[in-house]
């Protein structure tokens, strides 16, 4: 009877390594999608942080051409120099009276105008001064005035700000136009202590909250470069651009630490 018995009525033994194939094919295509879809969202939100801060840079630019540039005093004036001796507290002289010889005006003085380096330090102690008194804007003015040299203080206003995708970009642009700035230049020395931590716990509260932040993880690489050392700062920018090879702040600060 099993002999004659019609063997279509029973289903095949199934193939546990094929069964197994399709697991892992399963799971392989799942984490491609999953990949596909990530890295969407980065190119998403690396085109949004471009455009904010392009747009960001277009803000300042046009106040830069609204604010007039700040006039820097490097001696006497000479504005009296065209009013009358009454004005100028003296005595007029009768017309029929001739000056002695030891009335003879003095000589002109001379009033050499500030050399580019004068005007370009005077413009950053201006904007720290606003940066420490937490005026951002007029801070950013000072500072695009001193450009390359302002970059550095630019990273500080926008750290203050909390735009960390904009603090980055200043970083690497300072970065490309000296590499060695960051090795002189130490940000806890530049703000009061208090402003200072609070950034620092913000900074780090950021890197907490979201790991992948690329801009807050390379800006904590900056400020842990004088803190904890060269090395440290290396190994959050390389997990940096391990997850983001094409992360153009990441790589140019990385690249300025090997110099």
């Amino acid at each position: 009877m099993n002999a004659a018995m019609d063997p279509g009525i029973f289903p095949e033994p199934s193939d546990p390594r094929r069964s197994a194939l399709k697991g892992i094919l399963a799971c392989v295509l799942i984490s491609l999608l999953l990949l596909l879809g990530y890295a969407g969202l980065q190119m998403r939100r690396l085109a949004r942080e471009r455009d904010h801060e392009r747009a960001r840079v277009d803000e300042l630019v046009a106040l830069l051409r609204k604010s007039p540039s700040p006039s820097i005093s490097s001696g006497t004036s000479s504005a009296a120099g065209g009013l009358g001796p009454e004005a100028r507290g003296g005595t007029a002289l009768p017309s029929d009276v001739s000056p002695s010889p030891s009335s003879a005006r003095a000589p002109d003085v001379r009033v050499l105008p500030p050399t580019a380096r004068e005007v370009v330090e005077e413009r950053l102690r201006l904007g720290m001064a606003d940066l420490r008194a937490g005026r951002h804007p007029q801070a950013e003015l000072h500072f695009f005035r001193a450009l390359p040299d302002g970059y550095p203080y630019l990273v500080l206003t926008s750290l203050g700000r909390g735009d960390y995708a904009e603090a980055a970009s200043f970083l690497a642009r300072a970065a490309a136009a000296d590499p060695a700035w960051f090795r002189a230049l130490r940000p806890r020395d530049l703000l009061a202590e208090a402003d200072y931590a609070r950034l620092l716990a913000a900074l780090e509260a950021r890197v907490r909250e979201n790991p992948l932040d690329a801009g807050a993880k390379t800006l904590l690489a900056y400020l842990h470069f004088h803190e904890k050392g060269p090395a440290y700062a290396k190994a959050l920018l390389i997990e940096v651009t391990t997850l983001q090879p094409d992360n153009a702040e990441a790589r140019q600060f990385l690249e300025a630490l090997d110099k």
